[in-house]
């Protein structure tokens, strides 16, 4: 008896899982090309591309500055007083401590900036695509980046154009 009952329960369980899954409709999207063709996202590279150029534009005019110092240096240097000798080899110490400091600077401000504009485009790219599985029923959307975690979806599965297609129509 105990076994049938086992047996009844058992069989409940599994028809119960199949019902459920049956229920569950799964979207998936690849965030990758989304990303590359998300025009906010374009826009945040463009943007981020002439941050890098001015920077870059800084970092080469102070490498330059110490360039000059240093082949001044080098065609005066046997002619120059000792101490004046000590004063320049001070000021050229300076500068490259200097260089090394605005390099550093600009790296970790660049990475930062970078982060943040890449974190603010996920965050609405992650917003769209919840409302759009809220608003379609979805129970669950996957990120199929690159192909790698899907090996087999049907094309309805795939929302990643109409993801697209919602984000590009935002202003």
């Amino acid at each position: 008896m105990k076994k049938k009952i086992l047996f009844g329960v058992v069989c409940s369980i599994f028809l119960f899982s199949i019902v459920s899954f049956a229920d569950i409709k799964i979207g998936y999207v690849d965030m990758q090309k989304i990303f590359t063709n998300y025009k906010k996202a374009i826009e945040s590279e463009e943007t981020f591309n002439k941050e890098v150029e001015t920077e870059q534009k800084k970092i080469n005019d102070l490498q330059e500055e110490i360039k000059k110092m240093q082949a001044e240096y080098d065609a005066k240097k046997d002619i120059l007083k000792p101490d004046e000798k000590t004063k320049k080899e001070e000021e050229l110490k300076t500068k490259m401590e200097e260089f090394t400091k605005q390099w550093s600077d600009v790296n970790k401000k660049l990475t930062d900036r970078n982060n943040e504009l890449i974190n603010q485009r996920l965050e609405e790219i992650k917003k769209v695509i919840s409302d759009y599985g809220k608003k379609n029923g979805y129970s669950i959307i996957m990120n199929n980046i690159n192909n790698q975690i899907i090996l087999y979806g049907d094309e309805k599965g795939d929302l990643t154009d109409k993801i697209i297609e919602v984000l590009n129509s935002q202003k």
